[in-house]
């Protein structure tokens, strides 16, 4: 489950992309799209977690593989793929595969 500024969506993929929310391809921003804070928060595994720009994003749970551009995320359970991170920190359990970091810190727990 995937709670976007107080609204529940299901989906395995999400994308934010130009301040939009897209869940397995489709968007789901809806008429908050303009909106300056996007919180969301993912509650279950997800498998592709890929992020351009957020301010507050929790993971419940697993993802298969991380990308974000800007913004932190924090992730309770682990990755079990690739993690990419260019600016903003990411916080999560075990990495399985391969870690590319340019500002910012991912940090294991």
């Amino acid at each position: 489950m995937v709670t976007i500024n107080g609204k529940t969506y299901k989906g395995n993929n999400l994308s934010m992309i130009n301040n939009k929310v897209f869940i397995d391809g489709k968007e789901v921003t809806g008429d908050d799209s303009d909106s300056k804070v996007i919180n969301i928060k993912i509650e279950g595994n997800i498998e592709t977690l890929s992020i351009d720009c957020c301010d507050k994003l929790d993971v419940i749970g697993d993802c298969g593989v991380v990308n974000s551009k800007n913004g932190n995320i924090s992730i309770s359970g682990n990755v079990n793929g690739d993690v990419t991170n260019k600016n903003g920190n990411i916080s999560c359990g075990n990495v399985s595969g391969d870690v590319d970091n340019k500002n910012g810190n991912i940090s294991h727990r």
